[in-house]
């Protein structure tokens, strides 16, 4: 996997107000990403919040991708993607709600060592026959110590 966000700032007030904590994205190398497991044929609504301090209106602030695998490199998202959404700055240093759904069509699963390191561990990998996607997030190439990219409250619902 490549780079996660550098920091979690605890003075970027969600525009829900629900979390008070956000990722915080300094560089245009940070990355967030998480699996979470799917069900085949489900429809998935997904919500999160994103800031930017400095982006000007109508540039992009990030990209949120659904993928079907673990990416080696950013060259990989474009094949992986099944949901690619942009979020695009409506107001300089204000908080954007992003919404999209995707309906899973294509997965993968982790291999034996790590469902094996998983329930040794006591994780949520209990077999290889358990199907995830990644949710995956990527910070404008604008993204400096002085325009920060802030991420929070990510919600993953069924529909």
């Amino acid at each position: 996997m490549v780079k996660v966000g550098s920091s979690s700032g605890t003075d970027a007030q969600s525009a829900g107000g629900t979390s008070g904590r956000s990722l915080k994205f300094d560089s245009s190398g940070g990355r967030a990403y998480q699996p979470f497991e799917v069900e085949t044929g489900v429809e998935y609504s997904i919500s999160a919040f994103v800031k930017t301090e400095s982006t000007p209106v109508d540039v992009v602030e990030g990209t949120f991708y659904i993928l079907s695998g673990q990416p080696s490199s950013d060259d990989d998202l474009a094949s992986l993607a099944l949901v690619t959404q942009q979020v695009v700055s409506t107001d300089i240093n204000t908080w954007q709600q992003s919404i999209f759904n995707f309906t899973e069509d294509a997965t993968f699963s982790f291999l034996q060592d790590r469902v094996d390191e998983s329930i040794a561990y006591g994780g949520v990998l209990t077999s290889t026959d358990q199907k995830f996607v990644i949710f995956y997030f990527v910070p404008t190439n604008t993204v400096t110590g002085s325009n920060e990219v802030f991420l929070t409250d990510i919600v993953i619902n069924t529909l």
